[in-house]
């Protein structure tokens, strides 16, 4: 069995440097037909590196715009061993949102493949930027500020010792949705992800170099970060799925002998819905990793079926966390056991991180108690960019904790069940409150899908001009008639409070979704809530 000792590094610069000149000859990143080795992603990256510290902009933001290309995953490592700071911008985010990421965190570079680049003319013409690097263009450009290729090397050669930083040094900014509608950006130092690397590779110690590591994710997810730097830190090859193959994952996780297989739930269930969850249809896979978004126990149940070889871990984490931050093992002799909303526990925390559940007085909840879960550790990150109003409301001290730790505060309910293991319960703010009773969305769901009638419900609150809840209302993707929806009333009758019963269901082709995968409820809940306001001109 293959052990790799585990070093201290001072960032993740100097980490990924060491695995670069360890494993040269092994495949680093795996692209449809396209493959580049460890030495070749490390002597691509360094011209950027050479670009960004040449021109002073190391301690710029970098904005890394598109998906899916080698571009942009040069742009990433060239970033950092520059020791400046990325951001990853979708390109199919809306433009005001990208212009807006570009605003907030001050950006004068992107890094993007000529394709983006040509398709994305609009943008770039209404930002402010000063350098577009683009490492997949070899041909001359008569704009001056359009970098292909061929420059990245002219001007001062970049030196490692001429770029040292603390590991406080932000690595990168992820920005999520804001409950304002302006997207927050989360800032992430090298010693949070070296903090929870060490933590991935006491999990996996056994993963020989030129593994088949999945990325399914796109990069302004922040489950990617696990990919790329977990895989590089190892010697693994990253296989990136292209958008077309992420319509067929069963047979690109075939045909790439995939060991460690990380996705969001709902790819998995996508899987299943096309019959390909069959018996030991996976038989590569020794680690599969769900996150995310709640991981339903029959889906854990269908791929554990098709990858009789594997682990199943369903992990938890904000972006604020670090990706990261708890994770449940789900084994054979788990499947007798009932959980809340038949959705796997989240398990219980890395090591040096901790948790507490707390309630609306910030006092510690007793065993089985409902509350809000708060982290504290080193994967905690410093804040928000540009808004320290929000940092201070949910980075946070506690009056009972005697080591004086900030804690984050995200927003999650959950509680710790009888074998010591916390369960989520969904977001706080899913919470409802109808006819003096309180009821989170999602066990609404629970009770609505544990009928066997539809196979899936997302439900959403239904508002009065006051802003009060007044009932609920669900969607689904299964056909059904009218007579479906009395039979689910009369089999919910014991088990779903009837005030809390969807006042109407519809019927839709598929749940719309956000960027990272996750159902976009905002969505269904504006649908929702305008067809009510229709009906009642």
């Amino acid at each position: 069995m293959y052990r790799q000792k585990h070093l201290a590094f001072r960032d993740l610069r100097d980490l990924l440097n060491h695995s670069f000149n360890r494993h040269k000859e092994i495949t680093a990143l795996k692209l449809r037909n396209k493959i580049v080795t460890y030495g070749e992603l490390q002597e691509n990256s360094l011209g950027i590196a050479n670009f960004i510290f040449s021109n002073g902009l190391h301690r710029k933001n970098i904005g890394i715009f598109g998906q899916r290309n080698l571009s942009v995953y040069y742009g990433i490592v060239g970033t950092i061993l520059a020791g400046a700071t990325y951001v990853p911008i979708n390109s199919k985010f809306p433009l005001c949102k990208k212009l807006s990421l570009v605003q907030q965190a001050s950006i004068e570079v992107i890094i993007c493949s000529y394709e983006d680049y040509l398709k994305n003319i609009e943008f770039i013409q209404q930002t402010n930027l000063k350098f577009i690097i683009i490492p997949d263009c070899d041909h001359a450009n008569p704009n001056p500020w359009l970098i292909p290729k061929n420059k990245l090397s002219e001007g001062k050669k970049y030196s490692f010792k001429e770029s040292t930083f603390p590991q406080n040094k932000i690595i990168y900014i992820m920005f999520t949705s804001g409950s304002t509608g302006t997207p927050k950006g989360v800032k992430i130092s090298h010693s949070n992800v070296l903090s929870l690397i060490n933590n991935l590779k006491n999990f996996y110690p056994d993963l020989e170099p030129g593994y088949h590591n999945s990325q399914t994710f796109d990069l302004s997810f922040d489950p990617s970060i696990c990919d790329m730097f977990f895989t590089w830190s190892n010697g693994g090859t990253l296989c990136i799925l292209s958008e077309k193959e992420l319509y067929c994952p069963s047979e690109y996780i075939k045909r790439e002998k995939i060991v460690l297989w990380h996705s969001v739930p709902a790819l998995a269930e996508f899987i299943q819905k096309l019959g390909q969850l069959k018996n030991d249809f996976f038989p590569s896979i020794r680690y599969s990793i769900f996150t995310g978004e709640p991981c339903k126990k029959s889906i854990a149940d269908s791929w554990m079926a098709a990858a009789p070889n594997s682990t199943i871990e369903n992990r938890y984490g904000p972006t604020e966390v670090t990706v990261d931050c708890l994770r449940y093992s789900y084994r054979k002799n788990d499947q007798h056991k009932f959980f809340s909303n038949n959705v796997l526990p989240i398990g219980t925390p890395y090591d040096n991180l901790r948790f507490a559940i707390i309630n609306e007085n910030l006092e510690q909840c007793s065993t089985g108690d409902r509350g809000e879960l708060i982290i504290a550790g080193p994967q905690v990150s410093e804040g928000y960019l540009n808004d320290e109003k929000k940092t201070n409301s949910v980075f946070t001290k506690m009056l009972w904790d005697r080591e004086d730790c900030i804690w984050y505060r995200t927003g999650d309910s959950a509680f710790v069940n009888q074998d010591d293991q916390v369960e989520c319960l969904g977001r706080i703010d899913n919470q409802i409150k109808l006819a003096g009773k309180r009821m989170e969305l999602e066990e609404i769901e629970y009770h609505l899908i544990n009928s066997k009638i539809f196979s899936d419900v997302i439900v959403v609150p239904l508002y009065s001009n006051d802003g009060i809840v007044h009932g609920v209302s669900a969607f689904t993707t299964t056909d059904f008639h009218t007579a479906d929806v009395a039979k689910l009333k009369e089999l919910t009758t014991n088990a779903l409070d009837q005030s809390f019963f969807p006042k109407k269901f519809e019927r839709i082709d598929a749940f719309p979704r956000l960027s990272n995968g996750k159902i976009d409820r905002k969505t269904l809940e504006t649908k929702a809530q305008k067809e009510v306001r229709t009906q009642c001109l």
